[in-house]
């Protein structure tokens, strides 16, 4: 298996504060996760997070609950109360594609927001972009939407559960 994982590319020197345990067993953190893609990208990202969510209970350690940017509930939400929205996650992927470096939401209200969580830009959509090619996610060096098989696309989904798990461990969750 082959996936990039690099320190985040859009971080300030702040580092978030692990959560106390929520979670419904004592011995397994929950952790929230917010998931940020571009509305031109929602079929492919859908698929993604529908993928994530069914992956959420998979760990012993952690218990995921994901929570994504076109959610009903926050669309067209004012900033102060999609901030407060935000601040309940303490995770972000970026699903990074052409159009999710491009979008306006993105570059102006979920970047900001996301800089002081842990970021972990995962590849959707395959960019040129030079910066993404070395710091996105990838598994066996694909982007998500180059995996036709939901075999691969499970794999890929259940490296990115370990990624995002590892980088908790590596910030010091455990």
């Amino acid at each position: 298996m082959t996936s990039i994982l690099a320190p985040q590319i859009y971080r300030s020197n702040l580092t978030p504060t692990p959560p106390t345990a929520i979670a419904p067993h004592p011995s397994r953190l929950h952790v929230p996760v917010f998931v940020s893609w571009s509305t031109n990208d929602t079929p492919t990202a859908t698929r993604l997070f529908r993928l994530l969510d069914s992956h959420s209970e998979s760990r012993a350690d952690y218990r995921f609950t994901f929570w994504n940017s076109k959610d009903d509930s926050i669309v067209g939400l004012p900033t102060d109360q999609y901030i407060h929205r935000l601040a309940e996650h303490q995770v972000v992927l970026h699903c990074v594609s052409p159009a999710w470096t491009k979008s306006k939401p993105v570059t102006q209200r979920e970047l900001p927001l996301a800089a002081h969580k842990i970021e972990i830009p995962v590849g959707l959509i395959g960019t040129d972009l030079e910066i993404h090619q070395r710091q996105v996610f990838l598994w066996n060096a694909r982007w998500f939407s180059n995996l036709r098989s939901s075999d691969q696309q499970n794999e890929f989904v259940k490296a990115l559960v370990q990624a995002i798990a590892r980088r908790l461990d590596l910030e010091g969750w455990k």
